[in-house]
């Protein structure tokens, strides 16, 4: 397989020597994706946004109930005494809320480099174009 510049083939084929020529274009194409990024500082597209509120709330309930149970286990226990309701009450009004920080973004957007490799064959003839004869991908990430 030779590898011919375009201004080399138009001179052989001025001489009559280049009866078939293989030549290859090769052309690199970069990909960023930033969706893991923008979704980590809550610009999410509505559908993550709605699966997300899901699952949040998904979680409120089943702790709700939870706890609603052991009120009811707690309270159903009257005999041992005790301020029961006071304690239920406090425990509701004083919730303890915890507090993250968290430098932003906190990932990083995925960077994709391919390289697009074309092979044509042609048969060296002046105004005639090459026909296709491979393509070749190689992915750098």
């Amino acid at each position: 397989m030779a590898i011919i510049s375009a201004v080399s083939v138009a001179n052989a084929n001025s001489l009559g020597i280049v009866r078939n020529v293989t030549y290859k274009c090769r052309k690199a194409v970069l990909e960023i994706d930033q969706n893991a990024a923008f979704s980590s500082i809550g610009r999410k597209s509505n559908l993550e946004m709605t699966r997300e509120c899901a699952e949040i709330t998904y979680q409120h309930v089943l702790k709700y109930i939870g706890r609603t149970a052991a009120d009811g286990d707690r309270l159903a226990a009257i005999e041992l005494g005790g301020n029961l309701i006071v304690d239920i009450v406090e425990r509701d009004c004083f919730a303890e809320k915890e507090f993250v920080i968290y430098s932003l973004p906190r990932e990083r957007p995925r960077i994709d480099v391919k390289y697009i490799t074309r092979v044509y064959r042609s048969d060296g003839k002046p105004g005639s174009s090459g026909t296709l004869v491979e393509v070749k991908v190689d992915r750098f990430v």
